[in-house]
C-alpha cells in the first residue's frame, strides 16, 4: 500500500516486542512474549484491522475485474453500478450470480485471504442466501463451501434485511429487544440520570410507552417534556430528512451511486426530483415522501434547503437564448 520501510519497521517492532503478564492471586507472573495477536486495548489495533480489511476489499475487487465472479449490476443504462461486496467492521456481504462455479470461485478468493493473513473465515457464522433459487441447490452450494443457508427476510446488524414492505410485524424483533433490555431494570433502583440512560429508541408509540412504563411515568406530555424525552416521530423524520441533504452533498459514495443507477440519474444530481415512483423500494419512497409531504415537518425541511455555488469546479453552465442556466 505504499508505506515506507521505516514505517513498516516501526509497526513490526511495536508488535514483535510486545509482552504480557498474568496476575495469579494478585501476584504478577514473569513477562510472556506474544506469539501472535495484539494486546488488549492496543492503539494499533484499529489501524491494522483497517489495513487487513482493505486487503480483502482489494482481493475481491480484483477478482471481479478479472471476471472470476460477476457481482450484482444495478441499473440497465450506462449509469449502471456494479456491486460485488459490502464491508462493515468484521462483517462481509458478497453478491454473485446464483451458480455453483461462481460461489466456489469467491470462496477461493477468501481462501487466498486466509493464507495471506493467517485469519480464518468462520463458516459456522456464515450464511448463503439466495433470491429465486431452488432450496436444494442452495444447500448443495453451501455444503461445497462449508457454510450454512439462510432465508429472507433476515437480520443484518440487528436490523431487518430483505423485507418486501414495511409493517409493524417487521419490527417485532426490535421491540422485543427493547423490552428485554428494559425489563431487567427497576426504576426505583436508578437515579433520574440513570433512568434516562436506559431509554432506548424503538418503534414509535409502543416502544415509547414501554420506556416510560419502565421509568415509572405515564404518557403525560408534561412529564415527558420534564424528562427530556424527544418525540420519536419527529426524530425519525429529521433523520430521514438528513438523507436528502446527504444525497446533495455526497457525490462519490456507493449508496448514492446505487440510487442514481437504480433511477437513471446523474451521480452529480443535487435533488430528488423524479426519484419517487411506483417501482421504488418502500424504504426510498419513505425517504422521499418524508421530504415532499405537505405538513409542518415537510415544509420545514423544504424551506431550509438552499443551493449555493462554492468554488464552481463542479458547476456546469450553458447559454440558451440569452438566459444562463446552471446546475
Amino acid at each position: 500500500m505504499g508505506f515506507g520501510d521505516r514505517w513498516k519497521t516501526w509497526i513490526y517492532r511495536c508488535i514483535s516486542t510486545a509482552s504480557i503478564l498474568v496476575l495469579v492471586n494478585g501476584v504478577p507472573t514473569e513477562e510472556i512474549p506474544m506469539a501472535k495477536g495484539l494486546r488488549q486495548g492496543c492503539s494499533l489495533s484499529p489501524l491494522l484491522f483497517n489495513l487487513v480489511g482493505e486487503l480483502l476489499n482489494l482481493l475481491l475487487t480484483k477478482a471481479v475485474n478479472l471476471g472470476l465472479f460477476n457481482g450484482f449490476r444495478i441499473g440497465t443504462s450506462e449509469k449502471s453500478f456494479l456491486l460485488s461486496h459490502l464491508q462493515f467492521t468484521d462483517d462481509l456481504i458478497i453478491f454473485c450470480s446464483a451458480t455453483g462455479p461462481q460461489i466456489k470461485k469467491f470462496r477461493r478468493v477468501l481462501r487466498i485471504f486466509e493464507l495471506v493473513t493467517g485469519l480464518k473465515i468462520n463458516g459456522g457464522k456464515s450464511k448463503l442466501m439466495g433470491i429465486n433459487v431452488d432450496e436444494s441447490d442452495l444447500k448443495e452450494w453451501a455444503a461445497s463451501i462449508g457454510c450454512k443457508t439462510g432465508i429472507f427476510p433476515s437480520e443484518y446488524m440487528g436490523l431487518p434485511l430483505g423485507a418486501k414492505r414495511n409493517s409493524v410485524t417487521l419490527w417485532d424483533p426490535v421491540i422485543e429487544k427493547v423490552q428485554g433490555k428494559l425489563s431487567g431494570w427497576k426504576a426505583a433502583s436508578l437515579s433520574a440520570a440513570g433512568r434516562l440512560v436506559m431509554i432506548l429508541v424503538g418503534w414509535w408509540e409502543e416502544c415509547e410507552q414501554n420506556t416510560l412504563d419502565q421509568l415509572g411515568y405515564g404518557m403525560s406530555a408534561n412529564r415527558k417534556r420534564g424528562l427530556g424525552i424527544p418525540d420519536l416521530k419527529i426524530m425519525n423524520r429529521a433523520l430521514l430528512g438528513k438523507w436528502i441533504w446527504k444525497f446533495g452533498v455526497e457525490r462519490d459514495t456507493w449508496w448514492k451511486k446505487i440510487v442514481c443507477s437504480r433511477y437513471n440519474k446523474e451521480k452529480e444530481a443535487l435533488t430528488i426530483s423524479n426519484l419517487n415512483n411506483h417501482s421504488a423500494s418502500w424504504i426510498w419512497r419513505g425517504v422521499v415522501s418524508n421530504f415532499t409531504k405537505e405538513d409542518d415537518v415537510g415544509g420545514c425541511l423544504q424551506s431550509h434547503m438552499q443551493f449555493k455555488i462554492g468554488r464552481g469546479m463542479q458547476s456546469h453552465f450553458g447559454m440558451i437564448t440569452g438566459y444562463t442556466m446552471f446546475r
